[in-house]
């Protein structure tokens, strides 16, 4: 029990786990002691990718998630819940000024309390799974140690990359995420009618602002694509004495938000996605 409760399983490096998972495939190979307690299941089979196989040491999955949860990225600002393999929940779709649903009152001494009935709708998405498969020359398993340091840059990274376009473009059909552009949350702000294709002004940006549930305002993050950047850091907004930038960028770019440690617009985070 302690020896499968330890960090690294008794693997000196994620290369040297993977190498000895490479070896168990080869003809009359003798599977090491320390794979076999990591087995997923003491059978395996050709219908159902859960089966068999051999999990990854907790220590080396955490490095490769690290990267994929750094604050930059979307998946970071996700509220995170521990389920098993489905997820449910009562969605509840009325405004807090609804007249249907749970009702507030101001009740003198004596009131009785009105009763007022829930408005909920099922709600749920089943988990789907994120797979990367990753080949590597026979050189790269010759060396454990520049095997794990490549396994793990690179697998974090397209999985990171993968969560984030989830977040915001995934379908909810075999993915298990619904993005932001699919769900029905969305809400659109026009461009301006004399607007040029391709383009952002301030009163895009004031407009979003606006459109936005006040409630929202204190944790709100703005994702924008980079390609808008050069038109973001020249938008302003004119000021009494003088005119106001819209986005602040990050770094030493103006004495007045040098060393933010993050771009801004409103307060807000901005990320470039």
């Amino acid at each position: 029990p302690r020896t499968r409760a330890a960090p690294t399983m008794q693997f000196t490096s994620l290369g040297k786990f993977a190498t000895d998972v490479h070896l168990c495939d080869a003809p009359g190979a003798k599977i090491d002691p320390g794979l076999a307690r990591m087995a997923a299941t003491t059978w395996s089979g050709e219908t159902a990718g859960t089966d068999g196989g051999y999990l990854v040491p907790p220590e080396f999955s955490n490095r490769v998630m690290e990267y994929v949860g750094e604050q930059s990225s979307l998946y970071a600002r996700c509220q995170k819940t521990p389920v098993n393999v489905a997820l449910s929940w009562p969605q509840d779709e009325e405004a807090p000024w609804s007249t249907s649903g749970p009702q507030v009152y101001w009740a003198g001494e004596g009131d009785t309390a009105t009763a007022s009935k829930m408005k909920l709708s099922p709600g749920g998405n089943r988990l789907g799974k994120l797979v990367c498969l990753c080949p590597v020359t026979d050189e790269l398993l010759d060396d454990a140690s520049q095997l794990a340091a490549y396994l793990e840059r690179t697998i974090s990274k397209r999985i990171r990359w993968k969560v984030d376009d989830g977040i915001i473009n995934g379908t909810g059909a075999g993915q298990g995420m619904l993005g932001i552009l699919k769900g029905k949350s969305l809400k659109t702000v026009a461009k301006e009618g004399s607007q040029t294709a391709t383009t952002i002004n301030d009163q895009n940006v004031l407009k979003m602002w606006n459109a936005m549930f006040g409630d929202f305002r204190p944790s709100a993050t703005w994702i924008y694509n980079q390609d808008a950047e050069l038109q973001l850091m020249q938008m302003m907004i004119a000021g009494t004495s003088s005119d106001v930038p819209v986005f602040l960028p990050s770094g030493p770019m103006h004495a007045s938000f040098a060393g933010n440690p993050q771009s801004t617009m409103f307060g807000r985070p901005a990320l470039a996605h």
